[in-house]
């Protein structure tokens, strides 16, 4: 668990499995109760994608998107943050790696606010600004 003075960054995957009730949506349930909970704005993007995808009535749809903003902050990146991410995408690709430019600017806001990153995807368990939630 994370000080609940400090920030903590939810990913998309993250939001969905919180939406899906699943295990790991408990977990984040956790999470989001103790710390100062921001959204970055590309993942607010995918969140949202996801919902109107798989929800069928838009007020539902846009009632958990409504959560997604009472329960966060949303945040902006930087154009130098998005060069950065690129280029740490760039380097994870050159070593085999399938690794979203999401998850990449994710981590790149993260590590210069020095928080971590609330996440699903496999990634997060191996990067300092992660935080991996799994099934166990």
């Amino acid at each position: 668990m994370v000080d609940p003075n400090e920030e903590l960054m939810i990913d998309s995957s993250s939001w969905i499995e919180f939406f899906r009730g699943s295990k790991i949506g408990e977990q984040v349930a956790e999470h989001l109760s103790m710390a100062s909970n921001i959204t970055l704005n590309v993942a607010l993007a995918e969140v949202t994608c996801k919902v109107y995808e798989g929800v069928s009535d838009p007020q539902v749809a846009k009632a958990l998107i409504d959560s997604v903003l009472a329960l966060s902050r949303i945040e902006m990146f930087t154009a130098e943050q998005a060069i950065r991410a690129g280029q740490l995408r760039a380097t994870f690709i050159k070593a085999g790696r399938q690794v979203s430019y999401a998850d990449c600017l994710q981590m790149m806001v993260a590590r210069d606010r020095s928080i971590k990153v609330l996440s699903k995807d496999k990634i997060f368990a191996e990067v300092a600004e992660g935080i991996c939630l799994t099934e166990d």
